[in-house]
C-alpha cells in the first residue's frame, strides 16, 4: 500500500512509541521527507533508529537531505554513492541514525 496508509496502521499495531529502529525508504524519493514527518508525528523511531533511503541522487530527495543535514544536532548522515542496480549510472543511499 502507499506509505500514506501504511503508516499509520504499522503505529496502531506496533502501539508502543519508538518501537521501530530501522526504516529503509525506497519509493518516489520526493516522498520521503513526508514519510519521515509521518513516522516522526506517529512517534514511530526509537533513539539510535537508522533510517536508509535509496535512490536520493535520481530521482532525487531534496527536501530529505535538506532536512537530514540541517538539522545535525538530531540526525548524524551521510550519502553513499552506489551504482544503481542494472544499470551503469551512480546513484546516492542516504543514512541517518537519530540521535535524540
Amino acid at each position: 500500500g502507499y506509505s500514506r496508509e501504511l503508516l499509520p496502521r504499522l503505529a496502531q499495531r506496533y502501539s508502543q512509541p519508538g518501537s521501530f529502529g530501522v526504516v529503509f525508504m525506497d519509493q518516489r524519493g520526493s516522498r520521503y521527507h513526508e514519510d519521515l514527518e509521518s513516522i516522526l508525528g506517529l512517534g514511530m523511531l526509537c533513539r539510535g533508529a537508522v533510517l536508509v533511503a535509496d535512490n536520493v541522487l535520481k530521482p532525487g530527495a531534496p527536501r530529505l537531505l535538506w532536512r537530514l543535514n540541517k538539522y545535525k544536532a538530531r540526525y548524524s548522515s551521510q550519502q553513499i554513492s552506489v551504482r544503481e542496480f542494472a544499470m551503469p549510472v551512480e546513484d546516492w543511499m542516504s543514512v541517518a541514525v537519530v540521535k535524540n
